[in-house]
């Protein structure tokens, strides 16, 4: 069995805490959320959602 990756990415704090929040609403913990995220990935081969540049400024 191979030997897990550590990733460490800078994350503005705000950002983690807020996610932090919805998810244990889910019963995930950030790494369960990560781990999904980059299932879904591999799954989809490439973002498990659309990603598109605004037309419009944010109200």
């Amino acid at each position: 069995m191979s030997k897990p990756s550590d990733i460490l990415p800078s994350i503005d704090p705000g950002l983690t805490k807020a996610a932090k929040e919805v998810l244990s609403k889910f019963g995930l913990s950030m790494e369960a959320a990560i781990k999904i995220f980059l299932k879904q990935v591999i799954i989809h081969q490439g973002t498990p959602f659309e990603m598109l540049f605004p037309t419009e400024e944010p109200l």
